[in-house]
């Protein structure tokens, strides 16, 4: 399992000891953290799934993925949902495959069919949203 936290400060990660313990066990096999005010350019989730797209691209083409966004309905969880329109319509992959391997800049979906995409995910349990 691949988890994605943010957060704005490390001192803000009040489930570090557990998470951790979850990557020591092989629970979750890859951790990544966007600390937004950490640095002096401000990092978010969806700047690292941008940054992944070669890896999430075949994800949420699978029917064995699953994605749950959980947070700020407002700002965070809107960035995500543009994020995986991006990386479903191309706009995210590297060139010469990135961080994530073998992809390309060619546009897979349009926009429309990114968001029929993730809809019908929603639909059958495999995008699920827990925002406030």
């Amino acid at each position: 399992m691949t988890l994605y936290f943010g957060c704005r400060t490390i001192e803000d990660w009040i489930y570090s000891t557990e998470m951790q313990s979850a990557v020591t066990d092989g629970t979750i096999t890859n951790l990544r953290t966007a600390f937004s005010r950490a640095q002096a350019e401000k990092v978010y989730v969806q700047d690292l799934l941008r940054l992944d797209a070669n890896k999430m691209l075949p994800l949420l083409l699978s029917p064995n993925a699953y994605f749950y966004v959980c947070g700020d309905g407002t700002h965070m969880s809107k960035g995500v949902h543009a994020a995986l329109v991006d990386i479903l319509t191309g706009k995210a992959l590297k060139k010469g495959g990135g961080a994530g391997g073998g992809g390309n800049k060619k546009k897979l979906m349009t926009v429309e069919d990114a968001e029929k995409h993730l809809e019908e995910m929603k639909e059958c349990g495999r995008y699920v949203l827990d925002i406030w």
